[in-house]
């Protein structure tokens, strides 16, 4: 059996010993590995996952939460029947508590379209490329580009268009190349930051708090 790094034998140690412990991880990348195929059944959690974020989820003075840039839609229908994890979605654009889920910023619905109409384009520039309208952000997706070297050509150019477009605005652009591959464009104030502050505000600062996550989203968490 191979023994856990001593960073991960301090980090179990110092989980079990906490009086109150609260978690936040990412979803893709993190509990589920990152995939071409974006949709949610590409990505679904195993019924392992499952029970191993339930068994979590139910020890004493311990808090389970999903913090992911995915849909609520998604994410209910893979985690709906475990009410013990707490979720949240489009990077904390959208927060479920008590069965209920509940926005905490505006729709950008006429700019959507803006940004949606400036990507097909490179689309058709970029084969095996999509995009994905969210209801607080839109992404341009290339992690299945049949080309990669033409898509990250293609980056400079929809930042400058999409630059355009969010000028003045409370929208940001954000490009991951590396892990995510993707451009999204999205509120401010949809950050994972803003949910972690949240979350260990409303459990009054646990002993025990860890974000986990892989991308440029959790650098807010963190």
């Amino acid at each position: 059996m191979t023994q856990p790094s001593t960073s991960t034998g301090r980090l179990v140690e110092e989980f079990h010993i906490a009086p109150t412990r609260l978690l936040m991880l990412d979803y893709d990348g993190v509990l589920s590995p990152l995939k071409n195929d974006t949709s949610p059944e590409a990505s679904c959690p195993d019924d392992l996952l499952k029970q191993q974020l339930a068994n979590l989820a139910t020890q004493d003075e311990t808090h389970i939460y999903i913090v992911s840039g995915r849909k609520k839609d998604d994410l209910d229908s893979w985690f709906n029947d475990t009410p013990s994890i707490g979720l949240s979605a489009e990077h904390g654009a959208w927060r479920k508590e008590n069965g209920n889920w509940s926005a905490t910023i505006q729709p950008f619905d006429k700019l959507k379209e803006q940004v949606v109409a400036a990507l097909l384009p490179f689309v058709e520039r970029v084969p095996g490329s999509h995009i994905e309208a969210k209801e607080f952000a839109v992404v341009w997706h290339f992690r299945a580009a049949q080309q990669p070297a033409v898509a990250e050509a293609a980056i400079p150019d929809i930042q400058r268009v999409l630059g355009d477009i969010v000028k003045g605005t409370d929208l940001a652009i954000h490009t991951s190349a590396s892990t995510g591959k993707i451009i999204e464009v999205k509120h401010t104030a949809a950050n994972k930051g803003a949910v972690v502050r949240s979350l260990v505000a409303a459990h009054n600062t646990p002993h025990f708090i860890m974000a986990a996550g892989d991308d440029y989203t959790d650098e807010d968490a963190f």
